[in-house]
């Protein structure tokens, strides 16, 4: 199993936003309905495109399942932004789920598609999406070559948003590489340009919990649930919970820590993003052994071993 694919939750899901249309504020009873009664045609495509866009951080499964009714309508219409939508949904179901090749093989699809668009976002979305699944596998030069493409071509045409995920990404690059300096200056760049969506506060607080500034951490931890409550970003809740346990870890407050561990099981997205509920059972594996309690430690490495076989059996696919 890869160390760096963690990652890749923040590149995809951060870009999936560009394709939001004008039935965002719609209801999703009211999208089922219109869907339910929808010629089939591309404005079919859309809402089962809208709809499945509510479930990609909490239900991934549900995601999936209405982005494949778009593709596969998209593909007999011969509608290019629905395909090319649809498999941007596609990629940020198979992400939270962990399935990093098949997302990488859409994401080569979609990139491709792109070139024949007129719009910068599509192209910056699809070379992102590649960027941070490359990087997910390990692959630096190619998160590299891919990244920098999409950050130079978003400033090129003037589009803030974009170069605020891009640099947000960055920042979550740092994170990984264990340099806090950096990453609380590429988070807070990008937080400037957006500041609206959670991913932005939660690795600046993630930065300062690197830095050992709990309370800091803690500031920017509340931020990010506030705004992953309002956007519907459950996988937010768990990383919270897994950061939270670490700062009771790094203060000796072990059962602290061990609450938040299990709270972050507890989550209703649990069951569907599995590299949160490894975190959180690692880290309950190791609370335990430090205080001495074989059985749970060991209740939650068996949860732990089955969560890295199944990641790794996706890696096989």
């Amino acid at each position: 199993m890869k160390r760096s694919f963690f990652l890749l939750f923040f590149f995809c899901s951060a870009f999936l936003i560009f394709g939001q249309s004008r039935y965002w504020r719609i209801s999703k009873d009211s999208l089922k309905i219109l869907i339910q009664t929808a010629k089939e045609d591309t404005v079919k495509v859309n809402l089962l495109y809208d709809l499945g866009s509510r479930y990609p951080w909490s239900y991934p499964d549900t995601a999936l399942q209405y982005a494949s009714q778009a593709l596969v309508l998209s593909e007999k219409l011969e509608y290019k932004k629905g395909i090319y939508n649809a498999q941007e949904l596609i990629i940020e179901a198979l992400t939270t789920m962990g399935n990093y090749p098949l997302a990488l093989e859409y994401g080569l699809k979609n990139e491709e598609l792109s070139q024949t668009f007129n719009d910068p976002e599509s192209k910056i979305t699809s070379l992102t999406s590649l960027a941070g699944t490359y990087l997910s596998k390990g692959e630096f030069n190619n998160w590299l070559l891919y990244i920098k493409q999409a950050l130079a071509l978003a400033r090129a045409s003037k589009l803030p948003f974009e170069e605020g995920l891009i640099l947000n990404a960055i920042a979550k690059v740092y994170l990984q590489g264990n340099q806090p300096d950096s990453a609380l200056h590429y988070a807070k760049g990008s937080y400037q340009l957006i500041n609206n969506w959670p991913t932005q506060p939660v690795n600046i607080g993630h930065a300062y919990l690197q830095k050992n500034m709990f309370d800091s951490a803690v500031y920017w931890f509340k931020i990010g649930l506030i705004l992953a409550d309002a956007n519907q970003t459950e996988q937010d809740f768990v990383d919270v919970d897994n950061f939270m346990a670490l700062i009771y870890k790094k203060k000796n407050n072990i059962d602290s820590a061990i609450w938040y561990s299990k709270k972050a099981l507890s989550e209703k997205i649990s069951t569907n993003y599995p590299l949160g509920t490894l975190k959180a059972s690692d880290l309950l594996v190791s609370l335990y052994e430090s205080q001495k309690k074989p059985d749970s430690a060991l209740r939650y490495l068996r949860i732990s071993l089955v969560l890295k076989d199944s990641l790794f059996s996706r890696e096989k696919v």
